[in-house]
């Protein structure tokens, strides 16, 4: 009997172990089979900051509060000054209350698809959007909205240039009827002109509206594969309508270019009959943007539905002008765009210096005492604090500002054409001068704004390079504005062409008012350009005297205008063509021109530190006038105006000035007042908090949320020592021989 049971109890024990065995097997094969599959497996380390180090605290916290305390000037009263007054300020935080009370996950976005970029785009848009539903902004408004929220998708285009559009060029009824509309997103919209093989010549633009007198309609054909609608925002995917540049044509006859309003999807969002549209695809960054192309195939619109507010085709089918202007009025909201973008480069550029400038406080590198056997935990110096960082930071702070205070004068030079309705052109005289200038500035702005930003990313080092930086997106997100609306070389001799004209109207005679006021001493008796030099500084101090350097940009910009302007009349004298005068001269005209331009802007930073009224301001103002100006000169090629001598006085006053804004340049950028939200950025938080902030973004990467990663169990386990890698890190045995 005990035999019976002890031969029981044994194989019962002998099945137990099996069983175990056996559930042992499953469930490391389960988990096997659950890492192949990618669990989640990240286990987030809950981070804090303070001003001691530890394994939750990069131990920054106190860093920029201290660098606060040494600011010399009011930051609030610079914050005033940079938004126009107190009462602008409000206005500007009531704009951008929207964004600060719905905070953004930056780590999300950053890992969103093109999908997530443009459907997030649209609902954030129209969320913000919406809040706004009976408010009228000025053109300052759309400026705060503008620098506020970069990036902000497609429904931008709909929302400006497209709307701004309508309400430039189309009659009161038609603005009346679509205006609203718009506003309220009954419909978006795309501002189509540039074509596949045709951008900054709008005469050029070969898509067609051919009047058909028995139907009163108008038929639109892309009749080439250059003439293909190409890179218009929210014409891919999102938009309902565009307004759409194109050759009038009547009874055969070409008219030149108009505007018409056209629906280019039906209630299910489908293109219409004869209409194709699609996205032009990836671009390195602005990617929440649905840049699309648009082929037109004998696409009939009514006759109402060309713009009106200048000419039309009446009701007897005849084609007349309703309002008589110059004609630079029908390019007014590309112009005004233009004149925006200036503002917008500062903004910009703004936001890369505070999130830079802000990292290199924070960032030590470098140990303060270097003696050998000095301990590895011994001080280490702010990156802030070596001269070559604080040239390539300070230059782009200075640059900031000067493009700011422009960006300001360029609003207000806008607004004087203006009746009530931004975007309605009143008054044409000078409209030329602002139609010439906007192309510069826009041109010499941005290349500025794209080169500062990348050099700032640059000072971030490798962790300016990751996209939760926020200066790598603002950086991609920004690059498109050095072409849009025009490529800036071409722009750029636009400008030339109008200072050429300058300089013949002076020789002719005529008096010159505004920015080009300076080409009047060419007329004078016994001018020359060595008489009309401001002369050499004897020393380094007459580089900080504003009025001089003045002096010296006006002089390099009527010297290198004259210069050209000579060479150039004396090739077409000697019986070239003009083009190809023209062609030859290329260069030294985009130099004049930039030249010009960088008078301009200098001008206008010195008259607004003139304007303010408290002594702080104006003095550390006026040292980034001087570094905006002696910067330029060592960087921007003056050889042709200075000689090595002024040169070294030059850097003499540079390093002395940079050395006089290093405890301002925290409060300097602060005076920015761009809130956390806006920037998006882990590494220029306003608290300093950077370390825990880069780590925390880290752990969120999509790819931390799984383990093993998408592929592994097909491409590379196959081909991995499986045996080897169970040993994990004990000892291979025999030890080899060293």
């Amino acid at each position: 009997m005990s035999t019976k049971v002890n031969i029981t109890e044994n194989r019962i024990e002998g099945a137990l172990k099996r069983i175990e065995v056996v559930r042992n097997q499953l469930k490391q094969s389960q988990t096997s089979v659950s890492e192949l599959s990618g669990n989640k497996t990240t286990n987030y380390l809950q981070l804090q900051g303070s001003e001691t180090q530890s394994k939750t605290s990069g131990g920054t916290a106190g860093i920029l509060p201290r660098e606060r305390q040494k600011s010399t000037f009011n930051v609030e009263a610079m914050i005033h000054f940079l938004n126009g007054g107190k009462e602008m300020t409000k206005r500007r935080k009531f704009i951008e209350k929207v964004i600060s009370e719905k905070p953004e996950d930056i780590t999300k976005k950053n890992n969103f698809t093109r999908e997530d970029y443009l459907k997030e785009g649209v609902r954030e848009f129209i969320s913000y959007h919406k809040s706004f539903a009976n408010f009228r902004p000025t053109r300052k408004d759309i400026f705060f909205m503008s620098e506020t929220s970069y990036g902000g998708g497609s429904l931008n285009n709909s929302h400006s240039i497209f709307l701004m559009t309508i309400v430039g060029q189309g009659s009161e009824e038609q603005q009346k009827f679509w205006g609203p509309k718009v506003l309220s997103f009954q419909i978006t919209g795309s501002y189509a002109q540039t074509e596949l093989g045709h951008g900054s010549n709008v005469r050029g633009l070969q898509t067609t509206a051919t009047y058909d007198r028995k139907t009163d309609e108008f038929i639109l054909n892309t009749p080439t594969l250059q003439s293909i609608k190409w890179w218009p925002g929210c014409l891919g995917k999102v938009g309902t309508h565009c307004v759409l540049y194109a050759q009038l044509i009547m009874d055969g006859q070409e008219k030149g270019i108009h505007v018409f309003i056209m629906q280019i999807r039906d209630e299910h969002h489908h293109p219409l009959k004869g209409i194709t549209l699609g996205d032009v695809g990836n671009k390195m960054g602005d990617n929440g943007n649905d840049t699309g192309f648009m082929i037109l195939e004998k696409v009939r619109i009514p006759r109402s539905y060309m713009l009106q507010k200048y000419v039309r085709i009446n009701d007897e089918g005849k084609y007349e002008q309703v309002l008589k202007v110059d004609s630079k009025v029908h390019y007014f909201t590309m112009m005004s765009t233009r004149g925006m973008m200036v503002g917008v480069s500062g903004a910009r550029l703004a936001q890369a210096c505070t999130i830079a400038i802000r990292y290199s406080a924070v960032r030590h590198q470098g140990f303060v005492d270097n003696k050998p056997g000095v301990s590895y935990l011994t001080d280490e110096n702010q990156i802030l604090d070596y001269k070559i960082q604080q040239y390539r930071l300070f230059k782009q702070l200075a640059n900031a500002y000067a493009l700011k205070l422009t960006g300001i004068w360029m609003l207000n030079e806008l607004t004087n054409f203006e009746s009530n309705t931004v975007g309605s052109a009143i008054k044409t005289e000078g409209l030329k001068e602002i139609a010439s200038t906007s192309a510069g500035l826009k041109s010499l702005c941005t290349l500025i704004a794209v080169t500062g930003i990348e050099d700032c990313r640059k000072c971030c080092g490798g962790n300016g390079y990751l996209l939760s930086s926020g200066i790598s997106t603002l950086s991609l997100d920004y690059l498109w504005q050095i072409t849009a609306e025009g490529d800036y070389i071409i722009l750029s001799l636009l400008t030339a062409r109008y200072l050429l004209k300058c300089i013949a109207s002076v020789m002719g005679g005529k008096h010159l008012n505004g920015v080009v006021e300076y080409l009047n001493i060419i007329s004078s008796d016994g001018f020359s350009l060595e008489k009309a030099f401001p002369g050499n500084a004897k020393n380094s101090v007459e580089y900080t005297h504003l009025d001089y350097l003045v002096e010296l940009f006006k002089y390099r910009a009527l010297y290198r205008n004259v210069m050209v302007a000579q060479d150039f009349n004396e090739q077409v004298g000697n019986g070239m063509k003009f083009e190809e005068a023209w062609n030859n001269c290329a260069n030294d005209l985009l130099s004049a021109t930039y030249s010009h331009s960088y008078y301009i802007i200098l001008s206008n930073f010195v008259n607004k530190v003139k304007e303010s009224k408290h002594d702080d301001i104006v003095k550390v103002l006026t040292r980034l006038v001087i570094l905006f100006a002696c910067t330029n000169m060592l960087d921007d090629n003056w050889g042709d105006i200075l000689n090595n001598n002024q040169f070294k006085l030059i850097n003499q006053t540079v390093s002395n000035v940079m050395s006089e804004l290093r405890p301002d340049a925290i409060s300097l950028v602060d005076s920015f007042d761009y809130p956390d939200k806006c920037l998006k950025s882990t590494i220029g938080r306003y608290d300093g908090n950077v370390y825990e902030s880069l780590f925390d973004a880290a752990q969120k990467s999509v790819l931390n949320q799984t383990d093993p990663f998408d592929g592994y169990k097909e491409y590379l386990r196959p081909h991995l020592n499986l045996e080897l890698l169970k040993r994990g890190n004990k000892p291979i045995q025999p030890t080899p021989k060293l």
